[in-house]
């Protein structure tokens, strides 16, 4: 396993090589659990990201906002921001 150093110059290299900062269209057809499950994954990942050496730990606020843009609006298409909040509520309580 790669130190959180290690993976930080990895992470920095890749869009040097491989052209990572081009933006791509990205068309999904799952089904409503897994968007959703996608989208939880997402902000656990984000929650978790100054108490996990690894990958969270080195990425920059720019791709970190793209990420929670993301898991937005994969909830707005999939219809379950309602359904989020409800459930965000609940679990607040």
């Amino acid at each position: 396993m790669l130190s959180g150093k290690e993976m930080s110059v990895v992470f920095e290299m890749l869009p040097v090589f491989f052209e990572m900062t081009d933006s791509v269209k990205v068309t999904l057809h799952v089904e409503k659990k897994t968007a959703f499950l996608m989208t939880k994954l997402i902000e656990l990942g984000l929650s978790t990201k100054n108490d996990n050496p690894g990958l969270f730990s080195i990425i920059d606020d720019g791709t970190l906002e793209q990420l929670k843009k993301i898991s937005t609006e994969i909830l707005q298409k999939a219809g379950l921001t309602d359904l989020n909040q409800k459930l965000l509520a609940l679990s607040s309580k």
